[in-house]
């Protein structure tokens, strides 16, 4: 008899527990989005509170958005909650735009690698001599 109510007392305190803060996450989210945003709807219990609060806030106060879900599930429940949707394919210049950032961030990160590399055979040489840089491991003497 105790372990069922010790049961139930851990449902209540984690279950129910993770649902309200989880309620609060996707309420707070969707008090960040702004008039105009083009926002995603990812997938998940927090991200379908999200939503609903989303439908909320077009309803009471006018918001204006665009939501582009990444899921089944959530694009049956931002049309139940009246969230506008746009569909994946016309984001696909931001996609690319943000592509092509992160690779050139990519590529400076390579090429500070290999300044510091060679700064450091550099420096092995002048204090060892030259022999320094032929003792290196094969790997970290490639520029």
């Amino acid at each position: 008899m105790k372990s069922k109510r010790l049961n139930q007392v851990i449902h209540v305190l984690f279950v129910e527990s993770s649902h309200v803060e989880k309620e609060a996450a996707g309420r707070s989210i969707a008090e960040l989005v702004d008039d105009g945003m083009i926002v995603g709807l990812g997938t998940g219990t927090t991200v379908a509170h999200a939503i609903v609060h989303l439908g909320r806030r077009i309803a009471d106060e006018g918001l204006s958005i665009s939501g582009v879900p990444t899921s089944y599930q959530s694009m049956l429940l931002a049309i139940e909650h009246r969230v506008p949707l746009r569909p994946f394919t016309n984001t696909r210049s931001s996609i690319s735009r943000w592509t092509a950032l992160i690779k050139s961030i990519r590529a400076l990160t390579s090429l500070k690698e290999v300044e510091v590399r060679t700064r450091a055979r550099k420096s092995l040489r002048t204090q060892h001599g030259d022999s320094a840089s032929r003792s290196m491991p094969q790997n970290s003497r490639r520029v």
